[in-house]
């Protein structure tokens, strides 16, 4: 079951493409598009990708690795491929953060837009930007990611993306229920929930009981705010 959990930290942000819709061209068509083709061609690659690997490379190597890829790429063509495949596996995590950081301002910036978050949380810069809330998130990442290098790091790390996984399942689950009571696709939705569950049991009791504690804490933030947004596009006053 935690395996469950790492696997869904790996699919978040799948339904990112939505939160940046004012500023792509024809948003109806592009937003969706990006989202569904995106979407299957990734598990498409990884439905590959772990499948070749699982069935080429035997189990007891698999255990004793902590990089099936380039175990992989060892077995079948030798020490330099393995090291290739570490060389391009940093810089697809270094492109990776091309997106992260846009995120980093974009997400803030718009709770505040819609009310749901104080305007001083992510202020608007004369270009449109929620600058604080970007130097923030960016400043934050490079920390874990320098304390990573150690093992109370790692543990660190293994923490927060399970925390990560833990709150964000809620989100989905919530979407599910409201697809329920809208009677939309519902055996989509109770499928859904059924993952939702899933996901949650296993990122761990400890994870699952923060991630809960941090949406009451949002909870209560939107109500302190009034319990509703304001129209998309402005900024509520302080």
């Amino acid at each position: 079951m935690p395996a469950i959990g790492a696997s869904f930290f790996a699919l978040l942000g799948f339904e990112a493409a939505s939160m940046v819709t004012q500023r792509v061209r024809d948003p109806m068509r592009n937003v969706t598009r990006a989202t569904h083709y995106g979407l299957a061609f990734v598990l498409l690659v990884y439905l590959l990708v772990t499948m070749g690997i699982v069935l080429a490379v035997p189990p007891s190597v698999l255990t004793r690795q902590g990089a099936p890829l380039a175990a992989f790429a060892a077995i079948y063509a030798g020490g330099w491929a393995a090291s290739g495949i570490a060389l391009f596996a940093a810089i697809s995590a270094i492109g990776a953060l091309n997106p992260g950081v846009l995120f980093f301002g974009e997400i803030p910036y718009g709770l505040v837009r819609d009310g749901q978050l104080p305007a001083w949380m992510a202020p608007e810069d004369e270009r449109g930007i929620g600058r604080r809330a970007l130097i923030l998130g960016i400043t934050l990442g490079a920390v874990l990611v320098i304390v990573s290098r150690f093992s109370l790091g790692e543990q660190v790390l293994d923490f927060l993306l399970r925390l990560s996984a833990a709150t964000n399942i809620f989100f989905y689950a919530g979407i599910c229920l409201a697809g329920l009571k809208a009677r939309t696709k519902p055996m989509l939705c109770v499928i859904g929930i059924a993952f939702s569950a899933a996901v949650l049991y296993g990122t761990g009791t400890e994870a699952a009981l923060l991630g809960l504690g941090l949406m009451v804490v949002g909870v209560a933030v939107h109500f302190a705010l009034g319990g509703r947004t304001t129209p998309l596009g402005t900024v509520p006053a302080d």
